[in-house]
């Protein structure tokens, strides 16, 4: 015949013996546990000689199987159940423990379901830069979270800490990050149930700079014109005109133009400013001296010729001009 149970090999068969059943004092709770983490679920039982088993759910506790130590569990005839190195996959498996007594043949009691949560906190970090030299239309980008999911994200800005904002992830499992300059950003970390992905950096820049503008050197203006900064020509847009071929503040358009000096015009296409500049030389010449008015008398049907006309003016005139009719 089948010799009876000793559970507790105290040499007195279990259905001989009486005692009171084991109880749950204290529930096993949920837990989470961040991928390649260790972690543990316990239960409290009371009562004496007290057994455990350990069992897996991996269809929402549609059916239990006993766990055995191995792989990433141990303990699992044990009050703590311990996992090691979780796995992603292990994310929403539940856990339930029966507790019984190995003194007595007692009904055992089976602990309330728990569920773990693994968050796997993956994703890849992608920049698009400002459209603008000083915008702040730049964006970042985490691709492959889940989706319509609450992530907490921070970064650092060319050095300066953004602390963690909520970001709901959209149905594609992206999280854009908006309104960002040109600049350095690191340790960009999205952060899920406590559990934190891999720091990512990513660099924006703006557009780059236009070439400088183009126009003729030197530009000729007469010493009557009085000429400013406003007469100068160059094509390009948004032309701006300097001392220097090289920083410095802009001129004024009403600054006089100087004899013999060399202005440098730069022009700026959507907020970019050309980082070369056009030189342009100026000449300025003094106007030229007509003289005064002069007398000539001639005889009916002489012809005069330009040099008498020249020679009858008064004061110093300069050679060369025009000669056209009072």
């Amino acid at each position: 015949y089948t010799v009876p149970l000793d559970g507790d090999a105290n040499s007195i068969f279990d259905f001989q013996e009486a005692g009171a059943g084991p109880s749950i004092t204290t529930q096993p709770t949920d837990q989470t546990i961040c991928v390649g983490d260790n972690g543990n679920i316990t239960v409290v039982g009371s009562g004496s000689n007290l057994t455990y088993q350990w069992q897996l759910s991996t269809n929402g506790g549609a059916t239990f199987n006993d766990l055995s130590d191995g792989g990433a569990y141990s303990g699992t005839n044990n009050a703590i159940l311990n996992i090691s190195g979780a796995l992603a996959g292990m994310d929403n498996n539940q856990y339930q423990v029966i507790v019984g007594n190995s003194a007595y043949i007692c009904g055992d009691i089976t602990s309330n379901a728990v569920t773990l949560s693994v968050p796997d906190v993956t994703y890849i970090a992608t920049g698009s830069n400002p459209t603008t030299c000083g915008g702040n239309d730049g964006s970042i980008t985490l691709s492959g979270l889940s989706p319509g999911t609450i992530y907490s994200v921070g970064y650092t800005g060319d050095g300066t800490p953004v602390p963690p904002a909520n970001f709901n992830s959209n149905a594609s499992g992206q999280i854009t990050i908006t309104g960002l300059i040109a600049g350095s950003y690191t340790n960009i970390v999205a952060t899920l149930l406590g559990c934190s992905g891999t720091p990512l950096s990513v660099t924006l820049t703006d557009p780059a700079p236009p070439a400088a503008p183009t126009g003729a050197s030197p530009q000729n203006f007469c010493s009557s014109d009085n000429a400013t900064i406003a007469d100068l020509v160059a094509t390009g847009t948004s032309i701006q005109w300097y001392a220097a071929a090289s920083g410095g503040t802009a001129l004024a358009t009403t600054t006089t133009l100087v004899d013999g000096t060399v202005y440098y015009a730069s022009q700026t296409v959507g907020g970019c400013e050309s980082l070369t500049r056009l030189a342009v030389t100026v000449n300025i010449e003094a106007a030229l001296d007509p003289g005064s008015n002069g007398t000539l008398t001639i005889c009916e049907g002489e012809i005069v010729t330009a040099a008498e006309l020249f020679t009858s003016l008064g004061g110093t005139p300069d050679a060369g001009g025009t000669w056209s009719p009072a």
